[in-house]
């Protein structure tokens, strides 16, 4: 609900010409980044949903980013997760690598897509957050606040609706069906 897209019809910009041709099939990272930030704003930040690939990708950037400005200019993002958090879930060889910028692995992760989990991985996520309340045995690894928010977990605040055919509402990248 980053308020800039071209149409707030259901995956309308994710399916479009423009959509391919800016951000889907560029590689390199400036032209990708550029992509992402070339449609212009149609709406306040936060009202209108829009399913875009290109806003989680730069959410990821900016993420990025601030790992660095932690951690040091050769901090990843990706590499962090995995380090953190797959490889003490268990997750199997598939889910430790991502697609990146200039299809190359000292790219920048994608966020948007590219990831690659076992019906086993999807378990063990899906138990870290929601049996798990963000623990690996008796570590902590995520944020309880995040992600009760980030479960909606509030029902004051369950994000913004979908213009989607079923009734979801999204918040902090995770959709969720209230009936």
């Amino acid at each position: 609900a980053t308020g800039h897209y071209a149409s707030s019809g259901f995956m309308a910009d994710e399916g479009s010409a423009g959509m391919s041709r800016l951000f889907f099939a560029p590689e390199a990272y400036p032209q990708k980044l550029k992509g992402a930030f070339s449609f212009s704003k149609q709406s306040a930040p936060g009202t209108v949903w829009v399913y875009r690939t290109c806003d989680t990708f730069l959410l990821v950037q900016a993420m990025q980013g601030f790992l660095q400005s932690k951690r040091g200019a050769t901090a990843n993002l990706f590499q962090m997760l995995v380090e953190e958090v797959y490889t003490p879930l268990g997750l199997s060889q598939s889910a430790m690598s991502s697609l990146r910028t200039d299809n190359s692995p000292q790219g920048r992760p994608l966020g948007g897509y590219g990831l690659f989990f076992t019906r086993d991985d999807l378990v063990k996520i899906a138990s870290l957050l929601n049996n798990g309340q963000g623990k690996i045995g008796d570590k902590q690894i995520l944020s309880p606040t995040l992600l009760a928010s980030s479960l909606q977990q509030d029902p004051q605040d369950r994000g913004v609706k979908t213009s989607g055919a079923y009734p979801y509402q999204y918040s902090n990248e995770i959709g969720r069906a209230h009936v």
